[in-house]
């Protein structure tokens, strides 16, 4: 049985400066996405994760206060969404 991805975004809520640590299975790339609740993307980037745990700093300094949807992807289609609030 593959072990799955496992997320966590903090602080959240936050004023846009954040910290992903999220571990891997296996050497892999992920998809970084925060969407707003439409649906509109507003930040997106690729990420290269080494087995274990990763650490990703994220900055949403620049959108406005709200609720927003972190999606975390990699290859095999594993996908992790995460509810963030700035405030």
């Amino acid at each position: 049985m593959m072990e799955s991805v496992h997320a966590l975004v903090f602080p959240n809520p936050s004023q846009g400066r954040m910290t992903l640590l999220y571990n891997s299975p296996d050497n892999a790339d992920y998809l970084l996405k925060v969407t707003d609740l439409t649906g509109r993307i507003l930040q997106h980037e690729s990420l290269s994760a080494l087995r274990g745990s990763n650490k990703h700093e994220i900055d949403l300094g620049h959108v406005a206060k709200g609720v927003y949807m972190l999606s975390l992807e990699n290859t095999l289609g594993e996908n992790i969404v995460i509810r963030l609030v700035i405030d």
